[in-house]
């Protein structure tokens, strides 16, 4: 289950009307919700879909916009400036963590013969010393070539 980590409501009187527009920032996604009398807009957006998020600091007040790579764009006004610059670091962070999480690891590569060489009898070496079993030796050797092409 996904944990609350922050909500934004923009103030009820500059905004003119009795339900303001809400932006729940959960660990995982983010919840905007925009009520009418008998209507509830709710849009729920993934971190790794937001394209960019735009924060405008008055003097007391804040308004954050939202857009999405699906060309959704969410507007937040009137909200007080300091949860909307928390509000702006806390998505910042979720974003940039979950695009970390989809770039793979880089394949270590050897460029020289001479270090191939080097490691394959550092393991050789380990192998008859015994501090490595003939598996694990099998293991990282074939790794080792995997670098080397």
């Amino acid at each position: 289950m996904s944990t609350l980590l922050l909500e934004l409501a923009g103030n009820r009187e500059l905004n003119r009307t009795m339900w303001p527009p809400r932006l729940l920032v959960y660990d995982d996604l983010l919840v905007y919700r925009k009520r009418r009398f008998f209507r509830i807009n709710e849009i729920t957006i993934a971190y790794a879909h937001i394209a960019q998020v735009f924060l405008v600091r008055g003097i007391f007040f804040a308004s954050l916009e939202i857009d999405t790579s699906a060309g959704q764009n969410v507007k937040i006004k009137y909200i007080p400036k300091k949860i909307a610059i928390k509000a702006k670091t806390i998505i910042d962070r979720k974003i940039y963590n979950s695009l970390a999480k989809h770039k793979s690891d880089p394949v270590t590569t050897i460029s020289h013969p001479e270090a191939f060489e080097k490691s394959l009898n550092r393991l050789r070496e380990l192998l008859s010393k015994g501090k490595i079993t003939k598996r694990e030796f099998e293991q990282r050797k074939s790794h080792l070539l995997k670098g080397l092409e």
